[in-house]
């Protein structure tokens, strides 16, 4: 989608609901007041900007000159519907609500009223989905509103400041991984985001999906964060320069996140993923007093994140659906699901059929 047509349909999500606290996507309430408004990097202005580009908007609530209280997310629009979520490459977002200090009676009380109002401050939707920070732990006021949640787990090594520990806590198949892939391979910093797109699409091409996220938004995301120091790339690279894997990782001041990664499918047995997450962890402490996996409920990526100690964080993911519509969803979700499994299906097929073939004649 172009540009244009991107403004164009965030505009028409506007015309016939604006409310007032709610900031359109382009326009700011004086300079940026969600730039420390924001429970993690992925709620900050400039990564909104960077991941879903005039489609974004906030709900904001204003005490005297100082922002109480944030709700980012995205706008989609299919079919007619509006779905307000959060976009791609952006593992977490939710409220952010100022901590006053006050005893947790107020504290509270102030939460309920200042999520509400960023509730009431949504523009109208047929569909909310998101994920909340893991720091958001009081979803009472969204509860009251009609909304749902369920419990999702990412993955956090936690004090960083004390390597030797965070060590000793890998598994020890995971330890041995590193261990075999130090001996073989090298990790470099140089070779740039084309690279990692180019093995990001290997993992995909290999079970027969398109990848989620297209080059032009992790380019317009790299140059974001590489303007701010807030990323690095790391590249697990052999003595003849094959390139076994690279990732993408994600630094602010509390914790740094494991945000993308790709591998050269041929080349999986080397343990070149292994060691760039245990060097992305080493880096991050750094900078960071925590590395997060950006949450994943697959069972296979769940008990890999798990052999680097790392514990389970709960996260909310939240949701409200108008009940019209809550059948067609359900029915795009079922159709979704039904295609990742026939082009698997058929990738399995193809690649059986491959090895059987018989060579070319001599």
């Amino acid at each position: 989608m172009s540009g244009r047509n991107e403004r164009s349909a965030a505009q028409r999500a506007l015309t016939d609901d604006r409310r007032e606290g709610w900031v359109e996507p382009g326009k700011r309430a004086g300079s940026e007041p969600g730039a420390s408004a924001a429970n993690t990097v992925f709620g900050q202005p400039w990564w909104l900007d960077a991941v879903a580009p005039g489609r974004w908007g906030e709900s904001l609530v204003i005490r005297g000159t100082d922002v109480a209280a944030r709700l980012p997310f995205a706008i989609k629009e299919r079919f007619g519907f509006r779905l307000l979520t959060q976009p791609p490459l952006t593992p977490f977002l939710g409220p952010w609500v100022r901590q006053t200090g006050s005893k947790p009676p107020q504290q509270l009380e102030a939460e309920k009223a200042l999520m509400s109002e960023l509730i009431d401050q949504l523009p109208r939707f047929d569909a909310f989905r998101q994920s909340f920070a893991p720091t958001v732990g009081n979803w009472l006021p969204f509860y009251w509103k009609g909304f749902e949640a369920t419990t999702r787990y990412t993955y956090r090594i936690e004090g960083l400041s004390d390597l030797d520990r965070v060590w000793g806590e890998f598994a020890h198949g995971t330890r041995r991984h590193v261990l075999k892939a130090q001996k073989e391979l090298s990790v470099r910093t140089d070779l740039g985001i084309d690279v990692l797109l180019a093995l990001y699409q290997q993992v995909y091409d290999k079970q027969g999906l398109s990848p989620p996220v297209g080059a032009a938004l992790v380019h317009r995301l790299d140059q974001a964060c590489a303007a701010r120091g807030a990323r690095t790339l790391l590249f697990a690279v052999d003595a003849k320069e094959r390139v076994h894997g690279a990732a993408f990782i994600v630094h602010e001041s509390k914790q740094s996140y494991l945000l993308m990664s790709g591998m050269d499918t041929q080349l999986r047995s080397s343990g070149a993923i292994s060691l760039l997450v245990f060097e992305a962890i080493r880096r991050s402490a750094t900078v960071s007093g925590a590395f997060d996996f950006a949450g994943s409920m697959i069972e296979s990526v769940e008990r890999f994140n798990r052999g680097f100690g790392a514990r389970q964080q709960p996260y909310l993911h939240v949701r409200r659906t108008r009940r019209p519509i809550q059948p067609l969803l359900a029915a795009r979700d079922e159709l979704r699901g039904l295609a990742v499994a026939v082009r698997k299906r058929s990738s399995k097929w193809v690649a059986r059929s491959s090895r059987r073939a018989p060579g070319p004649p001599a």
